[in-house]
């Protein structure tokens, strides 16, 4: 008899535990919402380079950013790609103290260590 008491105190909790996974899937960051984001960082990157990256149309350099929620840049390290481009980028990360802030905790999630393949 004791054994069905147990079931019994065990079923609340299972149903709990689904109930959170099925409000935590909801939460998530949608595509076109991390796909802006991303058009965010690029812009801001290329209007604080200006002119500095027309020449190096056609190149890419991977670098991994490490973002606050407000959207402070924390650190980063340049991964790899085209060296001329990436010391290039490299420097402007350096001038660039904040990026606008994610829209959304989601999106945030995503983007608090990202790995940005960065294209002029």
């Amino acid at each position: 008899m004791m054994t069905g008491l147990k079931t019994f105190r065990l079923v609340p909790f299972c149903l709990l535990l689904l109930a959170g996974n099925v409000f935590a899937a909801g939460n998530g960051a949608s595509g076109d919402e991390i796909s802006n984001y991303a058009k965010v960082l690029n812009i801001t990157i290329k209007n604080t380079g200006g002119s500095v990256f027309n020449n190096f149309k056609g190149k890419q350099c991977l670098v991994k950013m490490h973002l606050t929620r407000d959207g402070f840049l924390s650190g980063f390290n340049v991964e790899g790609g085209a060296s001329d481009l990436c010391n290039k980028l490299s420097d402007v990360m350096h001038n660039i103290k904040k990026f606008p802030a994610p829209p959304s905790d989601a999106v945030y999630q995503k983007f608090k260590d990202v790995h940005l393949d960065f294209k002029p």
